[in-house]
């Protein structure tokens, strides 16, 4: 090879490079007014937000309009090929194919129905879905359950899978407002916020049933368990939050010890950890290397940051405030934190909008560049949050 070629190979080799570190990321959220909607925003590299041509795009189905305080309401594949939406009043599930531009395209047939009542949110492991219900009555669980579906791509459909229903308690209500697989795709949790106890299940995933995991359900260390989140560096542990809003004092976290091969719980001891004083503890997320922790306090307009240590247990930091809109009560909800730790997102679902925060090596966060919050719709009560890289 000559130097000139070798020079025009290399000059070849920067120029990949330098496009694969433009690929495209994406956020999506439920738009959640009755005509339900997914809002899609691009994240520029100082990490403002441009809303993508085409957003908001219609479900099909119709939107609860207020917030209902679930999470996993808005789910992706694991490829980021599909993005799946919850219309809560139509009982069904949108599936949209999402372009290397982060447009989406509703595919063929969809929305889905789920079988069952005030669909919550959902839990998928490859082409396994499960969805919890909330039922027909607000005081009791009537005809609470959760359901399987199967998910075919070649087809791009959703199918019930025979024989999946599990129903909930209906007094105590066993209320599922989140529900997830852990890393390894068989384990799956859902936290009953009525009644304090975490579900765990053991999927088979040549038939697509669920099977309790020995002991199951497990008591929450605190009441009201809400949202979770597994440890990205250690999947045994596994961090809830609790709500405790019910009780009038402020929210709290707590932390388990997950069996992957059996699914039981095991409270790590250290627990309840503070919030700071802050209203409704409800989502979690973590930094992938695990050290750092946040929780979003819906009643305050808060955060909360934490530091983790190896055995599981956690270290109160500080409490950072989410911007409002004519302050007024903006219920911060879902979170994610981008790829790269470089940012974190947040929906509030109260007053509809975006907050954006840069996450310093440190685990402090100040606020992105561009309006915070970014605003929605006045109609809008948003709610699920999906992060997707092209």
């Amino acid at each position: 090879m000559t130097i000139t070629s070798l020079s025009r190979f290399v000059c070849f080799c920067l120029l990949l490079s330098s496009l694969n570190n433009y690929a495209g990321r994406y956020l999506y959220t439920i738009g959640n007014a009755f005509g339900n909607t997914v809002i899609g925003f691009e994240i520029q590299d100082d990490g403002s937000l441009v809303q993508l041509p085409g957003s908001p795009w219609e479900t099909g189905g119709w939107g609860l309009t207020v917030t209902p305080f679930t999470q996993n309401g808005l789910i992706a594949s694991k490829d980021g090929k599909y993005l799946f939406a919850i219309n809560i009043l139509t009982n069904n599930i949108s599936v949209f194919r999402i372009a290397d531009d982060g447009t989406l395209t509703q595919v063929p047939d969809s929305p889905f129905d789920t079988g069952g009542q005030v669909p919550s949110c959902m839990a998928l492991s490859d082409d396994i879905m499960y969805v919890a219900h909330l039922g027909t009555n607000l005081n009791f669980c009537v005809e609470c359950d959760y359901r399987g579906l199967f998910w075919d791509e070649t087809n791009e459909t959703l199918t019930p899978i025979p024989d999946s229903v599990i129903p909930l308690p209906v007094n105590p209500p066993g209320f599922v407002l989140a529900v997830d697989f852990a890393p390894d795709g068989v384990n799956m949790l859902g936290a009953r916020v009525g009644d304090h106890k975490i579900d765990s299940f053991m999927l088979d995933k040549d038939t697509g049933l669920l099977e309790p995991a020995p002991g199951s359900p497990f008591d929450s260390v605190v009441t009201q368990p809400l949202g979770f989140a597994f440890s990205p560096v250690n999947d045994s542990q596994v961090f809830v939050s609790n709500l405790v809003e019910l009780d009038e004092r402020p929210g709290l976290l707590s932390s388990f010890l997950r069996s992957g091969s059996t699914g039981q719980l095991a409270p790590i001891p250290g627990a309840p950890y503070t919030t700071g004083d802050q209203g409704a503890a409800c989502w979690i997320v973590l930094t992938s290397d695990g050290k750092n922790l946040y929780t979003t306090n819906t009643r305050s307009d808060s955060l909360t940051r934490y530091t983790t240590n190896p055995d599981g247990t956690l270290n109160f930091i500080e409490v950072v405030d989410v911007p409002k809109i004519d302050e007024l009560n903006d219920e911060p909800l879902d979170m994610i934190i981008t790829g790269d730790d470089q940012f974190l997102y947040l929906v509030n679902g109260g007053i509809g909008g975006m907050v954006g925060y840069r996450i310093h090596e440190d685990g402090s966060l100040s606020l992105a560049p561009g309006p915070q919050p970014t605003p929605f719709a006045t109609d809008s009560a948003p709610f699920g949050l999906v992060y997707i890289e092209k």
